[in-house]
């Protein structure tokens, strides 16, 4: 039986922060890949991979292609979490307001309305 897959083969952090995604697009038989192609996007370290993914995932299946693995998302997810945390002397520097704004709406995010 031929089945399609989709498959993030590979997954590149510039320094920039944010992610991009290699995607495989798999024609499969009993285990053996008879052909494959690549997809590609970037996930901008501001933009949601899971939301960016889920485009992605629309697209794919608009090409008569496999959507991706929800285990595939998360992965891309924590390494886009990690581009986006790592240090990087290249990488935009936040202002001192900006992550004064960031801790903010953390805090404000914790809060909990009692009724």
């Amino acid at each position: 039986m031929i089945e399609r897959k989709s498959i993030v083969d590979q997954i590149e952090a510039p320094i920039s922060g944010g992610v991009g995604i290699r995607v495989a697009l798999q024609l499969v038989e009993n285990g053996v890949v008879l052909s494959s192609k690549w997809h590609r996007t970037m996930i901008p370290a501001d933009i949601s991979p899971a939301e960016q993914l889920s485009y992605v995932n629309d697209h794919l299946e608009q090409m008569g292609e496999a959507k991706l693995s929800t285990a595939d998302i998360q992965r891309v997810g924590l390494f886009h979490k990690l581009s986006v945390d790592l240090p990087s002397d290249h990488a935009p520097v936040k202002t001192i307001d900006e992550t004064v704004a960031e801790i903010q709406v953390a805090k404000a995010s914790t809060k909990v309305k009692a009724r």
